[in-house]
């Protein structure tokens, strides 16, 4: 919960409306099981990385990901694991070192969704 309210995805029903608000339910809940599937414990999770659309190409979100990275090397962690649902994202994580390890495609939302996994250092 306070992740939600630090993040503002709280607001995510009063910003999007109820049904798209279910289809994001639909959406979430089978693709967490497959992520916990694959987490261990030295896996730390990417939960949101993102630049305003008209920063992007900066490099913002390069960076961003290299600092989370060390961070969570720092913090013991080996392995870094995220997931995206929007196709343009993968090519980005895989120019960055990582890899898919799931591609989920038959999920009730109707929307595909990748999982992806790295070690912190590279």
């Amino acid at each position: 919960p306070a992740d939600l309210v630090r993040t503002g995805l709280i607001l995510t029903p009063a910003r999007v409306g109820p049904a798209q608000t279910l289809r994001l339910e639909r959406h979430e809940r089978p693709t967490e099981p497959r992520l916990l599937a694959d987490v261990t414990d030295d896996t730390a999770y990417l939960w949101v990385l993102g630049a305003r659309p008209e920063r992007q190409g900066e490099g913002l979100g390069a960076r961003g990901l290299t600092e989370a990275l060390a961070a969570m090397r720092a913090a013991g962690f080996g392995r870094c694991l995220l997931r995206t649902d929007d196709e343009p994202n993968v090519g980005f994580y895989e120019h960055l070192g990582f890899r898919v390890t799931e591609h989920l495609t038959e999920l009730p939302s109707g929307l595909p969704s990748w999982i992806l996994s790295r070690p912190t250092s590279a």
